[in-house]
């Protein structure tokens, strides 16, 4: 039972690590290593690893058809990453709402009304 326990608490440390790094990558497209490390406060070596370890337990096996054992390996997560040389770069798959695209279709909206408003004649 205390070996359970043992690797359960573990496994529980390295979600509460991963959430903390999957906060940080959220926020940047591109990152040093040495950066990302500094604000974890852990070594880049360290950093690696765990990044490695988010890497793994962010996959899981699809399967479409064909023996229950085959299938691809795809990402669940919402965030991917590559570790080039020192610098780590982010691809957010989640895609989330386009503010710029708001912003737009709001402001031809508001346009349109704009427009609506001077054509009516006022009352004096």
């Amino acid at each position: 039972m205390a070996h359970q326990c043992k690797i359960f608490l573990g496994q529980i440390r390295h979600h509460l690590v991963s959430a903390k790094v999957r906060s940080y990558l959220k926020l940047c497209t591109t990152l040093s290593v040495e950066k990302l490390a500094s604000f974890l406060e852990v070594t880049p070596e360290e950093l690696c690893t765990q990044l490695m370890v988010l890497k793994v337990c962010s996959r899981q096996t699809r399967w479409v058809e064909g023996p229950l054992v085959s299938g691809t390996r795809v990402s669940v997560s919402d965030v991917d990453f590559c570790i080039k040389q020192d610098s780590i770069q982010v691809a957010e798959h989640k895609v989330g709402r386009r503010y710029g695209d708001w912003f737009v279709r709001n402001i031809g909206k508001i346009e349109d009304i704009l427009d609506r408003m001077s054509e009516k004649p006022t009352a004096a």
